[in-house]
């Protein structure tokens, strides 16, 4: 917080917050009016003596000593305070006081969040589902009116939950993707990121969960490689990816599938020359290791035997 943004932010007029005061006629003191601001803010910038200095200023924040003072109720203070004040100026000992309305620790009378736990005391408005993003429950519901889901509760299918708990996969992920379409031009461009999570732990029994937004041109899929389906049935995880972003081009062009085009275009042949344009030579690389890994088990079974 910047001092611009404290200052406005105190409460009490006078010595305590050092903000300019004056007396009413029952004897209360406020804050000084805003002409009252204006009026000094003016004289300040014509450079008037007493008003480009701090000496007019600190005739108004001193204006509380005019008060009734009465000794502070901590016995290690000597502090004297006017009735008016909420606080000890001395101590900090607080003479006027509420309760916070969370931790119902005590706290000064006009106070906009408590000292202790932090947190606002002002009106709490309603509250916003992350499940079903229903906005219209009231402060004291614990659970939501429309899906019934706890109060705070995240979704393991929420984005922001997903982000922070999974890592890029550098390997499947691109920059700019574009293929060339049937009729001579080129899908429009978009970033593909895809990031590991194991989504069994989050009890999600499906191997992806995808995110587009088609303004920001980006696609966040997570994906999970222990899945069955990359596991038990050896499906490599570039044709998933491969076939996911097939969709987010083949959704922009459909146009081109209704003309002389049609049998060109759908998704896979799309898929097809995505894992051509960027995966092709990992893909036959890894063929070749496999070949090269069986050859090496088998020299070393001869070996044992």
């Amino acid at each position: 917080m910047n001092i611009y943004t404290g200052y406005r932010r105190v409460r009490n007029p006078g010595l305590k917050d050092l903000y300019m005061a004056q007396v009413q006629a029952d004897g209360e003191i406020v804050r000084i009016s805003r002409d009252t601001e204006k009026e000094f803010l003016d004289r300040f910038h014509n450079k008037e003596p007493g008003y480009y200095d701090d000496t007019k200023w600190y005739e108004h924040v001193n204006v509380s000593v005019s008060s009734p003072y009465k000794d502070c109720p901590n016995p290690d203070c000597e502090g004297q305070n006017s009735d008016l004040v909420e606080e000890c100026q001395l101590c900090g000992y607080i003479l006027k006081s509420k309760n916070c309305i969370f931790c119902e620790k005590e706290i000064p009378l006009s106070a906009n969040s408590c000292q202790k736990c932090g947190k606002s005391q002002e009106p709490e408005g309603p509250w916003k589902c992350k499940i079903c993003r229903y906005s219209n429950n009231s402060p004291e519901l614990s659970e939501c009116r429309q899906c019934h889901s706890d109060r705070g509760f995240i979704s393991p299918f929420d984005e922001e939950y997903l982000l922070n708990n999974s890592s890029i996969d550098k390997s499947l992920s691109l920059h700019d993707v574009e293929i060339n379409l049937p009729d001579n031009n080129p899908s429009n461009k978009f970033n593909l990121n895809v990031r590991n999570i194991s989504l069994r732990q989050e009890n999600i029994h499906i191997p992806t969960v995808v995110f587009s937004d088609r303004q920001k041109r980006e696609m966040n899929i997570f994906l999970d490689t222990k899945h069955q389906l990359f596991e038990s049935l050896q499906m490599r995880p570039h044709y998933a990816v491969a076939g996911l972003a097939a969709d987010f081009i083949y959704s922009e062009t459909t146009s081109i599938g209704s003309g002389m085009h049609k049998n060109e275009h759908n998704l896979m042949v799309i898929t097809w020359r995505i894992l051509e344009k960027y995966w092709s030579r990992d893909l036959a690389d890894d063929t070749e290791q496999v070949r090269n890994d069986i050859r090496d088990f088998l020299e070393d079974v001869k070996k044992k035997w």
